[in-house]
């Protein structure tokens, strides 16, 4: 029994496959069509006939070249202090932060 699946299987992928060549043949007279509907009404057609994965393919390859760098260790360590001491001014902390306190501080009472 299984040979007979898989023969039903290979039957349907062939019709779908035979129904896909159809539905691309009739877009292909369609858009034939509509081309030279638009072309007498006197608007300028654009000839579209490379795929879409040619078209995509230009895109991509401008989006490689423009890949950062990756960080040296130094530069990390740099942008890491920058970014503490940024986030400890916008809290209205001053002072540097210990590596072991991971809470708030709390305000100390001002003299009187």
């Amino acid at each position: 029994m299984p040979a007979l699946k898989g023969d039903a299987l290979v039957k349907a992928v062939e019709s779908l496959v035979a129904e896909k060549e159809a539905v691309a043949g009739k877009e292909k007279t369609l858009v034939a069509v509509l081309n030279s509907a638009l072309g007498r009404m006197g608007y300028q057609v654009v000839a579209m006939d490379r795929g879409v994965s040619a078209r995509r393919g230009s895109q991509q390859a401008g989006r490689i070249s423009r890949r950062r760098k990756p960080m040296s260790t130094a530069a990390r360590r740099a942008a890491s202090r920058r970014m503490k001491a940024y986030w400890a001014k916008r809290r209205g902390r001053a002072t540097k932060i210990k590596a072991k306190g991971r809470g708030r501080r709390q305000a100390e009472p001002a003299a009187s």
